[in-house]
């Protein structure tokens, strides 16, 4: 099997490298994605978790504090009033505390504490209520035996499981942040890679596609050279043709008419064989110089020609009124002055070519039109008909060599539309047809219009005339 060729590897190696490019950026924006919701539960679950409890942890610490400093005085006989107060307020809103705390969400790990906080907290504010109520019952002794005995060793005790649990969501705390910060490096060492990565494909495919575009500039080039040379083969072809074969049938041409006018002039007969040989070469010559033109038609332009439309079309119409008038046909012009970028023979032979063409298929006694109408870059010239129209499956297929849109009893080769398309084409014009079974057809060309000092020479002209 052979193996694929370099234009089909590097079409692969380029597909497979913007493959690649395009998965490097999926797979960086899924990564990243998945990376940020990392880090959002992260985040979430220190916003959520950890600072509220820690929050909560050392407000109920500081306040355990303070109940501490308060309740000092029941260990003094007899109790006050006022210290009985300063220490319930204290203790209420220790409560409250460790309930908001105790309602929070855990970090794993952290339900042991949760209990000892739990059961700490129950077992104090049991205590110091006991302690308080003796107080109200006025009984001093026995509250500060209570104090002492039960709500100071509960306190210290619930102050250590608060300083503990505080400890514990400090250190998951910590080590949330730390796992931010871990998963955003990681983040920016894989982003930093893939776009590395990213960006060294595309500078290969880069290299890629400007090789791609040299090679492609260089078959163009090669193209072109190809073509040029194929143009001055052609036009090689066509001067041995014109004197290989022209020269020959001019001069066998011009031996039958002497021989014919020799006859005429002895009364003899002129003889059919030399009526036939007369026929048969005027088909040579007819069929060498349709030849000649299609091959020269391809040629490139000719830089800064310019030809002036009203002046060709009018000679070209003088030159077909003996034969029009032959046929009972009016040639008509309906014309707007203009100058397009072409040498005067090639405008003479599209309007000359066209005008012939429908000479040969316009209807007896009939009228033939032909009009020229310039827009902003182009002139456009038209040749009308009103003979039987093109059959409706022809269209463009007209312009092909060797295509016949009538009857073989129709004179030609089927080159004068051919020859039509290739002289505008190769002039950066372009053709077409409009035909209507039975009620005639329209061929026309677009040529380029010259500059604008030609156009203006072409109006100061036909102003003149």
């Amino acid at each position: 099997m052979a193996s694929p060729g370099p234009d089909r590897r590097s079409r692969r190696f380029l597909f497979g490298g913007y493959v690649v490019v395009v998965a490097s950026f999926i797979a960086a924006s899924v990564y990243t994605a998945e990376h940020i919701r990392e880090i959002d539960v992260a985040s979430d679950e220190i916003a959520r978790d950890a600072m509220p409890t820690i929050r909560c942890l050392a407000e109920a610490r500081h306040i355990l504090g303070q109940f501490e400093i308060e309740s000092a005085a029941f260990a003094a006989v007899p109790v006050t009033p006022a210290a009985r107060v300063a220490a319930e307020a204290p203790l209420r809103a220790l409560a409250e505390q460790v309930g908001i705390y105790l309602a929070l969400p855990l970090f794993p790990g952290e339900r042991p504490f949760w209990e000892d906080v739990r059961r700490g907290t129950s077992r104090f504010v049991g205590a110091a209520n006991r302690m308080l109520g003796q107080a109200d019952a006025g009984d001093a002794r026995l509250a500060r035996e209570t104090f002492l005995r039960e709500v100071r060793p509960a306190a210290a005790h619930l102050h250590e499981l608060l300083s503990r649990d505080l400890d514990f969501n400090a250190r998951n705390g910590s080590q949330l942040a730390e796992h931010i910060k871990a998963v955003r490096a990681r983040g920016l060492w894989l982003s930093l890679s893939l776009g590395i990565l990213c960006g060294g494909i595309a500078l290969l495919a880069g290299r890629v596609v400007a090789g791609q575009l040299r090679r492609h500039e260089a078959l163009v080039s090669e193209h072109e050279r190809m073509m040029e040379e194929r143009a001055g083969e052609l036009e090689a072809f066509a001067g041995r043709v014109a004197h290989d074969i022209m020269n020959p049938t001019a001069s066998a041409q011009l031996a039958i008419d002497l021989e014919l006018r020799r006859r005429q002039a002895a009364g003899e007969p002129a003889g059919e064989g030399l009526e036939r040989a007369r026929r048969s070469l005027r088909r040579i010559q007819t069929l060498v110089a349709g030849l000649l033109g299609f091959a020269r038609a391809g040629a490139r332009p000719e830089p800064g020609a310019a030809a002036d439309v009203v002046e060709v079309v009018h000679d070209v119409v003088s030159g077909a009124e003996a034969r029009a008038t032959a046929a009972g046909m009016i040639v008509g012009a309906e014309l707007v002055p203009g100058t397009v970028a072409c040498a005067k023979g090639v405008l003479t032979s599209l309007v000359a070519n066209l005008l012939d063409n429908a000479i040969k298929y316009a209807r007896r006694d009939g009228r033939v039109v032909i009009r020229a109408a310039p827009d902003a870059a182009a002139i456009r010239v038209e040749v009308e008909d009103d003979g039987p129209g093109l059959p409706p499956d022809l269209g463009d297929r007209v312009f092909e060599p060797y295509v016949r849109g009538g009857g073989r009893d129709v004179p030609g080769l089927g080159l004068g539309l051919a020859t039509v398309k290739r002289l505008a084409e190769a002039h950066g014009g372009h053709v077409g047809v409009c035909s209507e079974p039975g009620r005639g057809t329209t061929f026309w060309f677009e040529l380029p219009r010259a500059a604008a000092v030609s156009e203006s020479a072409s109006m100061r002209g036909s102003a003149r005339g």
